[in-house]
């Protein structure tokens, strides 16, 4: 608890202080309480990122993704940096591939091997990638669907339709 706070803390400065690295020392005796105190450890990855240390970032965003194994946004956030111009490129591919097998349901992990596929000409994987992605987006529109006729199935005032049937037609 008493990390949290402090991982809490950290945030207050940072927003107060309009950067990363106005919370530093309060990140950093959150680590020292707990080492796997997530939030911490994502803060102090995007303070890497801040000032331009990359494998340190990717490192504290790589703990804080197996200190929250739940949370896809560490894992995503390294993906990213190990995706920069300069880096290998079957590095970045094999964390896009794990990200997408440990968290199906991101959509970005898969969009982004889809555009390596191009990249490489393999329209074959591309278009496996983009049809694993849209399977996943498609039940959320159906879903969506429904909402919207049930919220106007609400609104219908059944009353003022008696009432006045030559209206509503």
């Amino acid at each position: 608890q008493e990390a949290r706070f402090h991982s809490v803390a950290g945030l207050v400065q940072e927003l107060a202080g309009g950067s990363p690295s106005a919370g530093r020392a309060e990140y950093a005796k959150a680590i020292e309480l707990d080492p796997r105190e997530a939030w911490a450890l994502d803060a102090l990855g995007r303070i890497a990122v801040e000032e331009g240390r990359i494998a340190e970032a990717v490192e504290a965003f790589d703990r804080a993704a197996q200190a929250s194994k739940d949370d896809p946004t560490p894992g995503l956030q390294a993906a990213r940096l190990l995706s920069r111009p300069g880096s290998p490129p079957e590095v970045a591919e094999a964390r896009w591939k794990s990200l997408a097998k440990a968290f199906p349901w991101e959509v970005e992990p898969l969009r982004e091997l889809a555009q390596r596929s191009l990249a490489r000409s393999d329209t074959e994987g591309a278009l496996d990638y983009a049809q694993r992605a849209l399977a996943d987006l498609l039940p959320l529109r159906d879903i969506l669907t429904s909402l919207f006729f049930i919220s106007i199935g609400m609104l219908f005032n059944t009353r003022a339709a008696l009432a006045d049937p030559l209206l509503v037609a």
